[in-house]
């Protein structure tokens, strides 16, 4: 586990990493550092970077996304043993630390969640392709919702909002922003609260747009 941030990534506390992707921060540090449970030690299901800084678990934006993803693999059937295994498998097939939000898992993604080892050894092709096709019809959607720069994800327009609204590890340290303006959403949404929309929009110099954007996608962490 590394120590450092390095430069141009993204650091986010695991209580801000949870309003943004709503998975709790018990399940969060578990699927980073492992569960320890009372027989025996789960292994860990996000595979990256897992910072400590100060002693303080911090996550990268490309932990941020691959915890996002997992979840829905979750939310829709696949227990966490079969990600944990697809996980391992389709880290060594792409190379990479963050399988499941790289590029290639987007194209080729299918193969990917259909193979892994069994405990006896065998590949094993079936039990996730019966999750309803998940990749195609679930997973798929919300890589839609990542920008990459070759393989590596880079942006994340997190509210559907033809863009107005993004996560970008190298501009405001990785909070969300209005895209336009570069203010972060947090920020709009609680001057919004104790002024009116022409007042916030004269001071912060964004569009009114921007600012009910802004609000909308905040209140959606909330819900």
């Amino acid at each position: 586990m590394r120590t450092d941030p390095g430069l141009g990534t993204g650091v986010y506390a695991v209580s801000e990493a949870s309003r943004l992707t709503r998975v709790s921060t018990r399940r969060i540090h578990g699927w980073i550092e492992g569960y320890q449970r009372a027989d025996r030690r789960g292994e860990p299901v996000v595979l990256g970077d897992g910072l400590r800084i100060n002693g303080v678990l911090q996550l990268t934006f490309a932990d941020l996304l691959e915890i996002r993803v997992i979840n829905v693999f979750l939310n829709h059937g696949v227990t966490l043993r079969e990600v944990q295994r697809a996980a391992v498998a389709a880290a060594s097939r792409l190379d990479s630390t963050h399988p499941f939000t790289s590029a290639q898992f987007r194209t080729d993604g299918r193969k990917i969640l259909l193979e892994y080892i069994s405990e006896g050894g065998s590949a094993e092709l079936e039990e996730i392709a019966d999750k309803q096709s998940v990749f195609r019809r679930i997973v798929e959607p919300f890589l839609n919702d990542i920008e990459f720069d070759g393989d590596r994800p880079i942006l994340w327009w997190p509210a559907h909002q033809k863009k107005r609204i993004v996560i970008d590890p190298a501009r405001s340290f990785g909070r969300p922003i209005v895209n336009n303006c570069g203010v972060p959403t947090e920020v709009l949404a609680t001057a919004a609260q104790h002024a009116p929309i022409r007042d916030v929009a004269r001071w912060y110099e964004v569009d009114r747009i921007d600012i009910r954007a802004a609000t909308h996608y905040e209140a959606s962490l909330a819900a």
